[in-house]
C-alpha cells in the first residue's frame, strides 16, 4: 500500500510578525471553544502556498526542489487586506501580489510532478466534498491535486477555528487587525494536522541564500 504524507509548503513571516499574529489568536480564542489556535509550538503560523499529499518516498526529493527555489527568491514583501471567516476559520486575507503568485507558480510548477498523481480520498470523485466542487476546482484537482490553487488561490493567514461557525462570522465581522505589510524571509515544509494545520516543522529555508 502507497504510504503517503500530507505536506504544507509556505512562507513564514518574520519573527516580530509571527509574534503579533499569536497574541491576535489568543485575544480571539477568549470566551470560545477553538478546535485550534496557533501557538508556534503546535500550531506554526503560515501562508500555504500548496499543500497537497505526497509518497512519502519523495520527501527527499522535495526537500532538494525547495532547496534550490528557495535561493532563487529574495524576501517576500506582503500586504494584509481583511478578516474573513468560513466554515469556522478566523483569517487574515493577503494580497495576492505578482511577486507572491509567481513563488506559489513556481513552487507548483516545481513539486507537482513529485506527488506522482496522487490525490487524496477527500478529492475523489466519489466524496461528498467533490460534489461541491466547480469545473474549475475540479480541474485543479486533476491537474494539481487541489482545489483552490494558481487560478483560484487566494492567499491567507489562518488564526483559528472555532466550533460554533455562526460565531466566528460574528467575530470575524467585529475583530480589527492593526498591521498592514509583512514580509516573509522563509519557506518552510511542515507536516500536516487537522483543520489544515502545521503541526511540525519538518525544515525551513532562509530566501535567497543557498541553503
Amino acid at each position: 500500500m502507497l504510504q503517503t504524507q500530507r505536506l504544507n509548503i509556505n512562507l513564514i513571516p518574520s519573527d516580530s510578525i509571527n509574534k503579533e499574529v499569536i497574541k491576535f489568536a489568543r485575544k480571539i480564542s477568549r470566551n470560545t471553544s477553538p478546535l485550534f489556535i496557533l501557538d508556534n509550538k503546535f500550531n506554526f503560523v503560515h501562508l500555504t502556498l500548496y499543500s497537497p499529499a505526497f509518497p512519502k518516498s519523495n520527501l527527499k526529493k522535495i526537500l532538494l526542489e525547495i532547496e534550490q527555489l528557495s535561493s532563487y527568491f529574495n524576501d517576500i514583501n506582503s500586504s494584509f487586506t481583511s478578516i474573513d471567516s468560513h466554515k469556522g476559520y478566523i483569517e487574515i486575507k493577503v494580497d495576492l501580489s505578482p511577486e507572491l503568485f509567481n513563488v506559489h507558480k513556481q513552487i507548483i510548477k516545481k513539486i507537482n510532478p513529485l506527488r506522482n498523481g496522487y490525490i487524496r480520498t477527500k478529492y475523489s470523485s466519489m466524496s461528498p466534498y467533490f460534489k461541491e466542487m466547480n469545473d474549475e476546482q475540479i480541474a485543479n484537482i486533476k491537474r494539481y491535486g487541489m482545489p483552490n490553487i494558481m487560478n483560484l488561490y487566494r492567499p491567507h493567514i489562518t488564526l483559528i477555528r472555532l466550533h460554533d461557525f455562526r460565531k466566528a462570522k460574528e467575530l470575524a465581522s467585529e475583530l480589527k487587525w492593526r498591521l498592514q505589510r509583512f514580509k516573509s524571509n522563509t519557506l518552510g515544509v511542515f507536516d500536516m494536522g487537522p483543520d489544515g494545520t502545521c503541526t511540525h516543522l519538518i525544515k525551513k529555508f532562509k530566501l535567497g541564500v543557498l541553503n
